[in-house]
């Protein structure tokens, strides 16, 4: 499941479209900037297995995510800038922790973009190369090719133990009862093997409802929790539908998105109810950190 992914396509929703983009935005923005791109440029985005990728020509790379990759054959380090010469191979191989990896290469693809975004929505078919995953063979024309002086960054620590994500409970609690919100909040969910892009399925104590959960189908945010008829919730991601028609108890907090998506099946989860302005300050905190950490680079 490799696909060429940046930060998504925003102003489409009304049309049918949904955002797309990386599922861990963080990971493919320190790619990037290891290799002089914009943050937001396109990387490579792989799901537990990289691609084995050869180049015909000079360039500056990066991979990030917890994989372990082989230049030509030699371990190398993840997290750093690679210079690669033409004739070279790099193998990105299994991931060591997590689920998303990302492969960013100075000055990004020379593809054109699709309603202002490279990211690829597979189940549009538009975006990166033929709106496809990545196959056995394909070429990728870079936009330029450049050695850059190396540099590192400290790969971030694995978490251990449950992974605390917040929440800000709404838009429709009142369609769920104390008891129901009470377990949400209170018991600890394992996220389930049938979780892709679209979105994280938890398997836990079901959350009870007041007559059900459906709805008339409204938008749905990035991090929106469903609740289905079983009452086990789904955290709708990257390529989730436009609009649903369950009851959404909570948003994920936009600060944890990028470590949710990290979070394999079998990873314990359990939810912080925390205020939307509490959400802002975090996630406003972490950009203004991102900026200056990017004016390292």
């Amino acid at each position: 499941m490799t696909t060429i992914q940046d930060f998504g396509r925003s102003g489409y929703l009304s049309s049918g479209i949904t955002s797309s983009g990386a599922m861990d935005t963080h990971s493919l923005a320190l790619a990037n900037l290891l290799v002089g791109n914009p943050m937001d440029a396109a990387g490579l985005e792989f799901c537990l297995f990289g691609p084995t990728v050869a180049f015909d020509s000079d360039s500056c790379v990066s991979v990030t995510g917890g994989f372990s990759p082989k230049l030509n054959g030699a371990p190398v380090k993840s997290y750093t800038t690679l210079n690669v010469s033409t004739g070279d191979v790099l193998e990105v191989g299994y991931a060591q922790s997590g689920v998303y990896g990302y492969l960013a290469v100075s000055g990004s693809f020379a593809i054109e973009a699709v309603l202002g975004s490279m990211s690829t929505n597979t189940r549009c078919g538009i975006g990166g190369v033929d709106g496809n995953r990545l196959s056995d063979g394909m070429d990728i024309a870079l936009r330029q090719e450049e050695h850059r002086e190396c540099k590192a960054i400290i790969p971030p620590v694995e978490e251990t133990g449950p992974l605390y994500i917040r929440v800000i409970l709404g838009p429709q609690t009142d369609r769920f009862t104390k008891r129901g919100l009470d377990a949400f909040l209170g018991e600890e969910y394992t996220v389930a093997v049938q979780s892709d892009r679209m979105g994280i399925r938890l398997e836990g104590a079901a959350i009870e409802t007041i007559n059900g959960t459906d709805i008339i189908s409204d938008g749905t945010a990035l991090g929106a929790i469903q609740v289905p008829g079983n009452g086990q919730p789904i955290i709708l991601m990257a390529d989730r539908q436009t609009t649903g028609g369950y009851a959404k108890l909570g948003v994920i907090a936009s600060i944890d998105i990028p470590r949710l998506a990290q979070a394999k099946p079998g990873r314990k989860i359990r939810f912080v109810s925390i205020s939307v302005e509490d959400a802002q300050k975090n996630y406003a905190d972490y950009c203004n950190a991102m900026k200056r950490f990017a004016s390292e680079f």
